[in-house]
């Protein structure tokens, strides 16, 4: 007999956590009863790859990209200087590799897949349509060396192959000295939309003609989870999420937003240096949703982590539909001991396993966002 059990996943620079979505959902709001947020990976300590990104597809938790590093070798800042490709005691990670819920750890896939073409620290990776999408983001990190290997692919789990795709339009081949390149500040996705947000401009790419097109007025949004025609998400700089009516093409406008007034009680009072707020679908059709929003109190010496259960609806106000919310659940959690500060969350996951008899947990099916993350 099997149980499935739902986790979140919080993917850091340095580790893996997760905390137990269905445990916390059954206790009470009395905190000795609540799961704790746990570590169940520590990419220097398993002398893991560094610089993965993580995407769900399917049951499964993949990780690409990255580098594999020496043991003596002190773990880089990859938000301003990549590893020298030339170095000889560190390489790129071309394989890919997924977490394993049995052993909690991740592992190299061994499922034969062809490998990556080249090296990609942190880069973003999405799921449109039950495809996994990869594009290096060098010009965020601001790597000037010109590499000949594809920037842009896709890979097919239905073929098994990996295959190049047209790059966006503001990728140029430069030389090592700064120009006045675009910077990839935000990402996001939804449908079969993958969005890039740049310090001049907005880039859209549509999976099914496989085709980018500059857009304006796009939100800068950390992720977005889609309902009935809006999408909901937290606005870089504004504390509070949103919904954005989408246009007739399909595509959100800052310019056209409402807040959700009856969530600000979620930023209240606010957390400081906080990470990018992820929104994730709790069931197919993203009437229900959890957001995670992580910071520092005001002292700037406690870690804490906010997580909301939310229940949208759609109401009608003067002629025009918009989305309210229902606020849940609202949970609060000391992550002090997590040593979260100095990391960036780079994504979050919701993944059901199942728990068999035996207590051994094994992949299932899961409800996963399109986004990174």
């Amino acid at each position: 007999m099997q149980m499935k059990i739902s986790y979140l996943y919080l993917h850091y620079t340095e580790r893996l956590y997760r905390l137990n979505l269905t445990k916390l959902l059954e206790t009470s709001s009395n905190t000795s009863e609540r799961p704790h947020i746990e570590v169940v990976h520590d990419f220097s300590a398993h002398r893991s790859p560094v610089g993965m990104s993580s995407v769900i597809l399917g049951s499964k938790l993949y990780f690409v990209g990255g580098e594999r590093l020496d043991m003596d070798t002190s773990t880089p800042d990859f938000w301003s200087i990549p590893i020298s490709r030339a170095d000889a005691k560190n390489c790129t990670n071309l394989d890919l590799f997924v977490y394993d819920t049995e052993c909690l750890s991740i592992c190299p896939y061994n499922v034969k897949v062809p490998r990556l073409g080249g090296p990609m620290s942190y880069p973003i990776v999405v799921t449109l349509e039950g495809k996994i999408y990869v594009m290096e983001r060098r010009p965020y990190f601001g790597c000037r060396e010109n590499f000949s290997h594809p920037i842009f692919v896709v890979f097919n789990p239905t073929t098994g192959f990996w295959r190049s795709l047209t790059p966006p339009p503001f990728y140029k081949p430069f030389s090592r000295e700064w120009k006045d390149d675009d910077l990839i500040m935000n990402h996001y996705a939804w449908g079969n939309k993958l969005a890039i947000v740049t310090n001049k401009s907005s880039y859209i790419f549509y999976a099914h003609q496989e085709a980018w097109r500059e857009v304006d007025d796009l939100p800068n949004i950390y992720s977005c989870v889609e309902f009935k025609g809006f999408l909901i998400g937290m606005l870089v700089g504004v504390t509070n999420l949103i919904s954005f009516e989408l246009d007739d093409n399909g595509l959100p406008h800052s310019s056209n937003y409402h807040v959700l007034p009856e969530l600000r009680i979620i930023f209240c009072p606010p957390l400081h240096n906080h990470s990018p707020g992820f929104v994730i679908p709790l069931d197919g059709d993203g009437s229900r949703m959890c957001f995670v929003y992580v910071g520092e109190d005001g002292t700037f010496e406690r870690s804490f982590a906010r997580l909301a259960m939310v229940k949208l609806h759609i109401s009608t106000c003067i002629g025009r539909q918009k989305v309210t919310a229902v606020l849940e659940g609202l949970h609060n959690f000391d992550c002090n001991r997590l040593h979260l500060s100095g990391q960036t969350l780079l994504s979050s996951f919701i993944k059901c396993d199942h728990l068999d008899k035996h207590g051994i947990e094994a992949d299932a099916s899961c409800s996963s966002p399109s986004t990174r993350p």
